[in-house]
């Protein structure tokens, strides 16, 4: 046996135990992603529906409440502003949402695949690594800003319900 045909199928400079290890772990990489990835866009579009749709109907019953006592309320005008404005961060807010879980859906996929090449291959490239790790966190290091303009669009609402009934009395 030449020593031209033991080295087929190998990469110079490594060693079996290196692809064994680097295919372990792409392995377990690629299932954590792949339950990550379906646990956060599950998490974020159902949290996101769900806090949208009561946001926008709270906050439009208390501008139809208001505009129903226009008449009997002091000060219709605070409150109504109040509302609509629940309505703009309950808006914003499924934008944001929306905008987030899109980074998310698209770095995720390429961190599978990388570490699926991985699982193949045995071989690593760290600078690829670096990048996909580097984009993942930067599609989730916002991601705070939907759920914050959400607290603020209930906020409104009940600040909004509170100058309403203040003003009835």
């Amino acid at each position: 046996m030449s020593k031209a045909s033991k080295t087929v199928g190998k990469v110079a400079g490594t060693n079996d135990i290196e692809h064994t290890q680097a295919k372990l772990h792409a392995e377990w990489k690629v299932d954590y992603y792949q339950k990550h990835h379906e646990i956060a866009l599950d998490q974020l579009t159902g949290l996101s529906k769900w806090l949208t749709a009561s946001l926008f109907t709270a906050n439009s019953g208390g501008i139809l409440t208001v505009l129903n006592q226009f008449e009997k309320v002091t000060s219709p005008r605070e409150a109504a502003l109040l509302f609509v404005s629940g309505l703009v961060f309950a808006l914003l807010g499924a934008v944001a949402n929306q905008h987030y879980s899109n980074k998310i859906s698209r770095a995720l996929p390429d961190a599978i695949f990388y570490w699926n090449e991985v699982k193949i291959t045995g071989l690593t490239n760290s600078q690829r690594q670096s990048d996909i790790e580097s984009s993942i966190h930067r599609a989730g290091e916002r991601s705070w800003i939907g759920e914050a303009l959400g607290w603020l669009s209930g906020s409104m609402f009940v600040v909004g319900v509170i100058v309403f009934s203040i003003s009835l009395a």
